[in-house]
């Protein structure tokens, strides 16, 4: 079964969970990860291009009226670019996201005529917004967990170039974007929970989180992204945490609840192994907050001495006080585990009396007398006891595995075992000492009680889900430095596996980028591949734009480890035509018209800012209209009444000026056709597009969020599936468009039956 794990809705929420002095209350959390807002973003980025940018989980198509028009977005988004603040009433983080390629049309459905098309120009076209952190959420089951952030969550202001920033387009676009992401429960993917080489170790699996953004008091714009994870073992508080919670040269940290490592882990493990002893083990937490394991009960056996029993005179043994070989048995004093700041030590002390038999040859000491030098005389042997005192200390060094994300603990044992009375004649008659215990067998019960606590071990703590929740792959969170003060905790770095420099950049034709490669901050030889193939790249990592790029594209710069072919990373070049140079630019530069539409021009400065007094000038003459407008730097350009073939002309402001370009496009008729005219909720109707000089489709629902279409780029079918809940009977528009050296566009009209 899954198990949804993301913040409860019903729970209020303040700017952020927070405690006293503005800190994060983190009553009833059992683990926290912290993260460098920086890092995260450069990871997010990594992820994009592993899917690249073309994934069927990037490419948005909405539609919105204008007027009696419909606007149509069709585009794909570039690369998330995240910032993160904590202003205001919740803690959001800000979303930038370029539109990597794609076009805005305006559509007369009526007519199935498409007016204009607007290509999109991704240095002047992006989508930003704030995204509450709440918004991010994710499923976690017992062999995978997702999470994402929901973009239905952001309130995105989209900026396109060659649309006026303050038309009531860009307005209605943000809404019918946002509705889009909402109803078809569109997600950023951030990552992925995958089974550890154990597993998700039992009480750590995760169950439920939420977000909290922490700014650096000491230095501003930086900041931390801390993840409240809440798991299926018994409930923990893990805290306090300092103002900001990554140590000096550190971007990541894991802390999980002492409560949760002494309670649900390291007692349990260790009454399991004291099983036969009888043992067991509790933790409580300390006033200081940190924690303490005691232990109770049992009997420790540690055999006879020697072993085997040799039954010869002069060699002492042990025995009970009739005698008779017996071994050694005790109960425990105390059983302790703690932390010295650092490191669990864990401390055994016991204290016991044991008697020692000898067998006699002559039957009794030669002098004194033998009840008070001896004991106690048996036909034969001669029995003594010994108080003694035992002490055994074991100091558990925590290792963390940065691959697996699993720590564990190393123990080095040290035992001490004193005898309280010294000093015996009898002692001196088989060994020619003064102790009461010869070295030989003090030291063989030592070891015996030494080798039998040096085999209690600590158990593995699997961090791998915790502390690789947002991300794709288990060595993202590099996390190496371990202690347990209280909470366990893991420090180290948020890093791709294999980092390519620069990350992403803009190449226009002919440009050149030498890109680097690095494992852990050490340069290491790569293997370069670029996808598409455009431009190339050689052995050192030197890449050349191509000497013509048309239109803007993507192409992704992958490095692969000759020493790991496992270890890969990718940098992004955004190639684009070569930008104007000039401060009379005509926007937008490009643009494609059908006969008899028109579109407003601005001639701009370098800045953007309309110039005032630009006289431009039509070419080829007379093919449309160009006037001027009564806007500052304004010209209206209005295409024949008849565009019988595809033509191009040029909308100039001077000679030093940067032209605009307007492809006249021919129109054509496309039918739309549905297996049906009605559909109820959750049902399905096949769509097929038919026109005599296209044969592909691009398909998109209006209004935005009643249903979905699929269908496969490049063909003149899809599937409408309707919204799994329809409240009243209501109307869906099927919009069909496509593009080649002929622009046209259909629509079918269905009807929504309710539930």
């Amino acid at each position: 079964m899954t198990q949804t794990a993301k913040r409860k809705a019903a729970r209020p929420r303040q700017p952020g969970p927070r405690g006293d002095g503005g800190q994060p209350d983190l009553l009833g959390w059992d683990a926290v990860c912290a993260m460098n807002a920086v890092q995260i973003s450069a990871v997010f980025r990594q992820q994009y291009l592993a899917e690249g940018p073309t994934s069927p989980v990037r490419p948005i198509r909405v539609a919105f009226p204008d007027g009696d028009d419909l606007m149509v977005v069709d585009t794909v988004l570039g690369p998330p670019d995240f910032s993160f603040s904590d202003d205001g009433d919740e803690p959001q983080c800000e979303l930038s996201m370029f539109l990597v390629t794609g076009r805005v049309l305006r559509v007369d459905p009526a007519a199935g005529v498409v007016r204009n098309v607007l290509p999109l120009e991704p240095r002047s076209s992006w989508l930003n917004g704030p995204v509450t952190l709440t918004g991010m959420q994710g499923t976690v089951d017992d062999s995978l967990g997702r999470v994402g952030i929901d973009l239905g969550a952001a309130a995105f202001q989209p900026v396109i170039g060659g649309i006026d920033p303050e038309s009531e387009v860009l307005t209605e676009m943000s809404t019918a974007l946002q509705t889009y992401f909402r109803t078809q429960s569109t997600s950023y993917p951030l990552g992925e929970i995958q089974k550890g080489p154990d597993g998700l170790s039992g009480c750590l699996a995760p169950s439920e989180f939420d977000f909290v953004v922490q700014q650096n008091p000491d230095l501003p714009g930086d900041g931390a992204v801390l993840l409240l994870i809440r798991t299926t073992g018994s409930g923990g508080t893990v805290g306090p945490l300092s103002p900001y919670p990554l140590p000096e040269g550190d971007t990541a940290a894991l802390l999980v609840s002492g409560d949760l490592l002494f309670t649900s882990l390291i007692a349990p493990t260790l009454t399991q192994e004291f099983k036969n002893i009888g043992t067991t083990f509790t933790a409580e937490q300390q006033s200081d907050g940190s924690y303490r394991i005691n232990g109770s009960g049992g009997t420790l056996d540690l055999g006879g001495f020697p072993n085997p029993w040799p039954g010869q005179p002069d060699i002492p043994y042990t025995s009970n006080d009739s005698a008779d070989y017996d071994d050694v048995t005790l109960q425990p004093a105390t059983f302790t585990l703690v932390s010295d700041g650092t490191d669990l030590v864990s401390t055994f002390t016991c204290s016991f009396e044991q008697y020692f038999s000898m067998a006699l040859n002559p039957p009794a000491p030669p002098n004194g007398d033998p009840a008070e030098e001896v004991g106690k005389i048996v036909p034969g042997f001669s029995v003594n006891h010994c108080d003694l005192d035992g002490t055994v200390t074991t100091s558990y060094t925590a290792n963390a595995d940065p691959t697996t994300g699993i720590v564990s603990f190393v123990g080095q044992t040290k035992c001490t075992l004193t005898p309280d009375n010294t000093g015996s004649g009898w002692s001196s008659f088989w060994s020619g000492t003064t102790d009461f215990l010869p070295d030989d067998i003090q030291s063989s019960l030592g070891s015996a009680l030494q080798s039998v606590l040096q085999q209690v071990t600590l158990p593995d703590v699997g961090t791998f889900a915790l502390q690789n929740l947002l991300f794709p792959s288990e060595q993202v969170l590099q996390l190496t430095a371990v202690a347990v003060p209280g909470d366990l905790t893991l420090t180290g770095q948020v890093e791709s596996v294999l980092t390519v420099s620069p990350p992403t950049v803009t190449l226009t034709p002919t440009g050149q980028q030498q890109f680097g490669a690095t494992v852990a901050g050490s340069t290491t030889a790569v293997d370069w591949e670029v996808q598409p193939p455009l431009g190339a790249i050689d052995p050192t990592g030197l890449y050349r734009a191509p000497d013509s790029v048309q239109q803007p594209g993507v192409v992704i710069v992958t490095a692969i480890d000759q020493a790991d072919g496992s270890r890969v990373g990718r940098a992004m070049v955004l190639l684009a035509p070569a930008p104007p140079s000039s401060d009379r630019i005509v926007t937008p530069t490009a643009l494609a018209l059908t006969a008899g539409q028109g579109y407003d021009f601005v001639v701009v400065d370098s800045d953007g800012n309309p110039v005032d007094g630009a006289v431009c000038t039509l070419s080829p003459s007379g093919v449309g209209t160009l006037e001027q407008g009564w806007g500052t730097g304004q010209w209206i350009y209005t295409a024949p009444d008849s565009v019988t073939q595809s033509q191009t002309v040029t909308i100039s402001p001077g000679p030093s000026g940067v032209a605009a370009t307007v492809q006249l496009a021919t129109t054509t008729t496309v039918m739309v056709t549905a297996s049906s005219t009605t559909v109820s909720a959750g049902g399905t109707v096949t769509l097929t597009a038919a026109s005599d000089d296209l044969d592909r489709f691009t398909w998109c629902v209006y209004p935005t969020g009643m249903g979905t279409v699929a269908f496969t780029e490049g063909t003149t079918t899809a599937v409408y599936t309707a919204p799994a809940t329809v409240q009243d009977d209501q109307s869906v528009t099927l919009l069909a468009w496509g593009s080649d050296n002929a622009v046209g566009c259909g629509w079918c009209r269905l009807t929504l039956t309710s539930n």
